[in-house]
């Protein structure tokens, strides 16, 4: 559920959104001549698509989390493994930002 959010947050780099847009003109899911910010778009709503097919909870909300349990998921995350190798540095606000945009369900 959280890859769409995060595809989006990393492509704001500009290497990502370079990498995704190859990747979604390999796939097909774009034109050749894309901007970069397209293919971000592409991946991420194939992720979106994937998981309506196997009618994933669309938030975290649905999930059963609450909203004041987002500062201390953020801080979590800020502390894991993977957000050392993440393309894009994401501190604990970071996580905030993006464990809200999939509380609520929106990239906003």
């Amino acid at each position: 559920m959280m890859l769409p959010f995060v595809v989006r947050f990393n492509g704001v780099a500009q290497s990502s959104a370079d990498q995704y847009r190859d990747l979604a003109v390999s796939a097909g899911l774009v034109a050749r001549d894309v901007i970069s910010g397209d293919g971000v778009d592409a991946i991420a709503a194939v992720v979106e698509d994937a998981l309506a097919a196997a009618a994933m909870p669309r938030s975290l909300a649905d999930c059963g989390v609450k909203e004041s349990d987002i500062p201390m998921l953020a801080a979590e995350a800020a502390l894991q493994w993977t957000a050392g190798f993440n393309p894009r540095t994401a501190q604990a606000s970071d996580f905030e930002a993006l464990y809200l945009q999939a509380w609520r369900g929106t990239g906003k």
